[in-house]
């Protein structure tokens, strides 16, 4: 297999998985490792082949693992890289509306109620600029699954 495609691949893999792990209801702390350690896996395997959306995205996926199972601070810290990736590279859309929500998300866990409201309202402004129709679903779909928003 090419090496390109061999990091192709299983960058997919590994975020495809991470999925499949913050939709258990009940995952053991063995599982919530595995969650950590596939969405920064996902992220290096997408640094030696991909561009620097896949980079903002990977950034955006560590911080949805982190918050979702309470790692407030890496939560943060991979919210604030994804943020900065998206601002340095003018990215907007359904990018700059996950950048958005993962700040707010961040500011959530960590109990900082106006951060995470400036963030929740500046990613709800953007999901009203999403161009496709099937991207906004899944954005506002993401944005309010959780408790994390209702602080």
């Amino acid at each position: 297999m090419e090496e390109i495609e061999f990091h192709k691949k299983n960058a997919v893999a590994c975020f495809n998985h991470t999925w499949k792990i913050l939709e258990k209801e009940n995952p053991t702390a063995d599982e919530i490792c595995e969650a950590i350690r596939l969405a920064h896996t996902s992220t290096w395997h997408w640094s030696k082949v991909g561009n620097e959306l896949n980079q903002q995205r990977g950034e955006w996926i560590c911080s949805r693992v982190y918050a979702h199972f309470g790692f407030g601070e890496m939560a943060l810290y991979h919210a604030k890289r994804c943020l900065d990736l998206t601002e340095k590279h003018g990215f907007d859309d359904f990018d700059k509306g996950y950048a958005f929500e993962a700040m707010a998300r961040a500011y959530a866990i960590l109990d900082n109620k106006s951060e995470s409201e400036k963030f929740l309202q500046s990613a709800q402004a953007v999901a009203d600029e999403i161009k496709k129709k099937e991207d906004r679903e899944l954005f506002m779909q993401d944005l309010t699954t959780g408790n994390w928003n209702k602080i």
